[in-house]
């Protein structure tokens, strides 16, 4: 993790990105986009950065996470949990097809099965759950 900005040299100058407490700065296959990844308290965040302006391409993504990881195509942020007695206010898992003509596509199904994978239960979005991780794990039917 480091302190912003990251500096970008292209053919039309050297700009900067100001995002602060960096943790990853990847590059998409054509150059076009950068994607930058940083933290800020329990939040994280994703920032596609076009190259050659060093303005936002696509919204920022902002989540509570345990992890972001990028594979080939696919951009996957992993759910989080936070404890509450025997309850914990969850976030979902997220998958994100990631393409250099287009914005992030957010693929449900895909998603879905990640949280269940992670927390036991499968939901989008945030949700109370109860014994979290573990094979009890149940959706909570009140906050």
């Amino acid at each position: 993790m480091w302190e912003g900005p990251v500096r970008i040299r292209g053919t039309s100058g050297t700009c900067e990105a100001t995002p602060s407490l960096i943790t990853k700065v990847l590059i998409d296959s054509t150059a076009q986009t950068i994607v930058i990844i940083s933290a800020s308290g329990s939040r994280t965040f994703v920032d596609f950065v076009a190259t050659a302006t060093c303005r936002a391409r696509w919204p920022r993504i902002e989540v509570a996470t345990d992890g972001i990881s990028v594979a080939g195509d696919r951009l996957t942020i992993l759910p989080s949990c936070e404890a509450n007695d025997a309850r914990a206010r969850c976030t979902s898992a997220r998958v994100y097809e990631l393409r250099p003509d287009i914005a992030p596509r957010l693929l449900d199904s895909e998603s879905r099965q990640l949280t269940r994978i992670n927390v036991g239960v499968e939901f989008s979005g945030e949700a109370w759950v109860v014994s979290p991780r573990t094979s009890n794990a149940r959706l909570s039917a009140t906050p």
